[in-house]
């Protein structure tokens, strides 16, 4: 995305949402509900990815798809396969050799995007303290993303095309399009959450509607005065941290709990950069929020296999100074791997002639 397409606000909302994922992991009891901040990160990558691709096909007509996966790619793949590289190659040192052979199938499941499938199928409860945890079972939500990064540019394709034939316009296309795949996904949440709710929490159809909130966010929102972006953004601001606060393992999620925090972030999205300096969004651009939001995607793929290594290694609870150690550990690791990591490979240096 471009420099100017650049949203604060939202690189705020990235690390709000990675910081109560860390502490949910490091210490539950602090933010019982800190699992909310994946719901919030699949709004900002359905809002961020739909608009990505809207402006390439009103600009010039067509979706290259072959540069849209090769940009997904740069940014997403170096650092994950290289976390999934080190917990690989520490395994054997770390964890007990009882755990050695299922490790291996979650990192081969990993690395090919289908965790959520994988865990779906074991019927694990995410949320219960008393798992024993791979290294890798993060990367369920990874998996969502990249499922829904295949399908998603293809259905927009398909719009652009019927728009064209049926002389409509495509974003009345699609607003059809993707309000229909909400509403089915939502439904699917809410039914399996209360019937079969351990692979609730990881089938891609459960959490469809999410990313399809984000893209239908995309497809523009009526202007707002002052006033209202300010509410809105404190609002949203509000519902994310209740969700987080409130919110707790028994909650029944996602379901229609999930959403008060995609639907808190969609209020942030829409009240954009608002001017005020009394505004969420003011709040949101500070330095630490745009640091931490920065480094966000690596610190969501380090801090958890350093949290299952640590609590294997000392076989206890976190204490507060191993958890302040962990959480240090994860965002350093997060900074180097951020710079010499995703960077590099996601804006290439020219080669020297």
């Amino acid at each position: 995305m471009s420099t100017s397409n650049f949203r604060p606000e939202i690189q705020g909302l990235r690390a709000i949402a990675v910081c109560f994922v860390a502490v949910f992991h490091v210490w539950p009891h602090l933010v019982p509900g800190g699992y909310v901040g994946v719901d919030v990160f699949f709004v900002i990558s359905g809002y961020l990815i739909t608009g990505v691709l809207l402006r390439e096909g009103e600009r010039t007509g067509k979706i290259d798809l072959l540069a849209f996966y090769v940009r997904r790619a740069r940014r997403l793949l170096p650092a994950a396969m290289l976390v999934l590289l080190l917990v690989g190659l520490l395994t054997p040192f770390w964890l007990p050799s009882a755990l050695w052979r299922d490790g291996t199938n979650e990192l081969a499941y990993s690395a090919f995007q289908l965790e959520n499938w994988r865990l779906a199928a074991k019927a694990i409860d995410y949320l219960a303290a008393t798992n024993a945890p791979s290294p890798v079972q993060h990367y369920w939500s990874l998996s969502v993303e990249e499922q829904f990064y295949v399908v998603w540019p293809g259905l927009i394709i398909c719009a652009f095309w019927a728009s064209r034939a049926l002389r409509l316009s495509s974003r009345t296309l699609l607003r059809i399009l993707f309000g229909a795949i909400v509403a089915g996904s939502l439904a699917a949440s809410v039914w399996l959450t209360f019937t079969d709710p351990a692979p609730a929490y990881f089938v891609t159809y459960t959490r469809i509607w999410e990313l399809g909130l984000g893209g239908l966010v995309a497809l523009g929102v009526p202007a707002l005065e002052e006033g209202a972006r300010r509410f809105l953004g404190f609002a949203g601001v509000a519902a994310i941290l209740a969700a987080a606060f409130l919110f707790s393992t028994k909650t029944p999620f996602p379901g229609y709990a999930a959403l008060l925090p995609t639907v808190g972030t969609v209020l942030v999205i829409v009240s954009g950069q608002s001017t005020s300096q009394l505004s969420a969004f003011a709040l949101l651009k500070m330095r630490p929020f745009q640091f931490l939001g920065d480094i966000s995607y690596s610190l969501y793929l380090w801090h958890w296999p350093i949290v299952v290594f640590f609590t294997q290694k000392t076989g206890e609870a976190i204490s507060f100074w191993g958890g302040l150690a962990v959480l240090a550990a994860s965002v350093g690791l997060a900074a180097i791997s951020k710079v010499y990591v995703e960077d590099r490979f996601r804006f290439p240096q020219p080669s020297a002639t």
